[in-house]
């Protein structure tokens, strides 16, 4: 027989009830020329958009079963195209259709071809090339130093591990709550983004990392660092949420921060697919990326299949102080999409917001974790980047103690966070409780 818990206190704040307020740590914006100043980056973004050119991505209907996707298949190379790729688990498909091939294939054909209009397609759209990673914020020798697991570090270091943990202001010190004593193990957390350092000293033997497939990069590999932070936080050693839990980074960014909207597709149906395979897996995903370009939004279109197929899937908010449903994926409504707050419980100043897409908020200021350039190093950084592992930890920490975590949903997660959230005037916070066994 299961009892309640003691409240956690796992403070997590609705940023839609929040008003901006100026930060103690910068954040870097301008994520548009994140390639700036990166060797390589301008070609690499060139060649990602040259592979992107004349690729259409095709949202099928959830009626369409595997005949109608082979059929999609059949009409797609009769129509020219080429390079067809099927993401089945997703009900998703993409193709190389030149405009010349295609042209000469409808030629007599009234109004020509469209892919919109082929049985079994719901919405078809160009792919697309995005600065979708913010540029992470320099650090200083004071923000980056080797830091080996197990190492006392002050508390307040990792005031975003001691916050997620407790009901009320100040701060107790207290970086991981008792109450989990799994720790997040059992639990796979994929980290959608610029890849990962493996080797890292927080992540022990307990990361992977790979490239999408068929995305142009030889491996997971790092060049960017962003990845590596996130991860970090969901389960570093010493700088994670959930410290056992199994972490797998699948690079989708290059080295600039831009992102092809089909390796996401990619990377997403990898994990949809996993699932599938195996529905008792107790999975989430982290995508500390997206972009306001509606260029984007077919990547919103695969977060949500991804969650209805029973993936936890966790977004970034965005890090403009607009409404959150701007922007990709964050507006998916499958997604627990996590705004960013500062030490005193406000809402950052660059934070995207907005009660309809933000379901919750987390510490996204001043965060330690992963310095990617060091075999043990943790630095500072700053933004919803940074509040979304808060969360993919947190909900680790709820799947690994639950004998049937792998079968809660979106909502079911997202309720278990904010169960029980008690009103602190002026704002409501949102606090984490489950259930374990008496």
């Amino acid at each position: 027989m299961a009892r309640a818990a003691p409240l956690v206190g796992a403070l997590l704040v609705a940023g839609s009830l929040l008003a901006g307020a100026p930060t103690a740590a910068a954040f870097v914006a301008a994520a548009a020329s994140a390639g700036d100043g990166r060797t390589g980056a301008t070609n690499a973004k060139d060649a990602l958009r040259e592979a992107a050119k004349d690729v259409q991505l095709l949202v099928l209907k959830k009626t369409c079963d595997e005949i109608c996707q082979a059929n999609v298949v059949s009409s797609l190379e009769a129509a020219g195209c080429d390079e067809v790729r099927l993401f089945p688990a997703l009900k998703l498909a993409s193709a190389h259709c030149a405009p010349a091939a295609v042209a000469a294939s409808a030629e007599g054909r009234s109004g020509g071809w469209n892919p919109r209009r082929l049985s079994g397609v719901q919405s078809a759209s160009a792919d697309a090339v995005v600065p979708a990673l913010p540029p992470l914020t320099p650090a200083t020798s004071a923000e980056s130093t080797a830091v080996a697991p197990g190492e006392t570090i002050k508390a307040s270091r990792f005031w975003g591990l001691d916050r997620v943990n407790q009901r009320n202001l100040p701060l107790d010190g207290v970086t991981f709550p008792s109450c989990f004593p799994r720790r997040g193990a059992g639990v796979t957390v994929y980290i959608l983004d610029s890849g990962l350092k493996v080797d890292h000293a927080q992540f022990g033997d307990r990361a992977s990392v790979f490239a999408a497939p068929g995305s142009p990069y030889p491996d997971g590999s790092d060049e960017n660092g962003h990845g590596s932070h996130v991860a970090g936080t969901v389960g570093g050693a010493t700088a994670g949420v959930a410290p056992e839990s199994t972490l797998v980074g699948i690079r989708v960014a290059n080295a600039g921060g831009f992102i092809r909207a089909r390796d996401a597709w990619a990377a997403i149906h990898y994990v949809a697919a996993v699932k599938e395979r195996d529905p008792k897996a107790k999975i989430i995903l982290n995508a500390s990326f997206g972009s306001d370009s509606e260029d984007f939004s077919p990547v919103t279109d695969a977060a949500n299949r991804a969650a209805e197929a029973g993936v936890v899937f966790v977004a970034a908010a965005g890090n403009e102080p607009v409404n959150a449903c701007r922007n990709h994926p964050a507006r998916a409504e499958g997604a627990i999409t996590v705004a960013a707050v500062n030490l005193r419980d406000r809402l950052a100043y660059f934070s995207a917001r907005g009660r309809q897409c933000v379901a919750v908020s987390a510490p996204g200021v001043g965060v330690l974790s992963v310095d990617s350039n060091t075999s043990a190093g943790l630095r500072l950084d700053s933004g919803t980047s940074m509040a979304a592992p808060h969360v993919a930890g947190l909900a680790a920490l709820v799947l690994a103690e639950d004998p049937n975590g792998g079968s809660l949903g979106q909502m079911e997660v997202l309720e278990r966070l904010t169960r029980a959230a008690p009103r602190l005037s002026p704002v409501k916070c949102l606090l984490l409780q489950t259930a374990l066994p008496g």
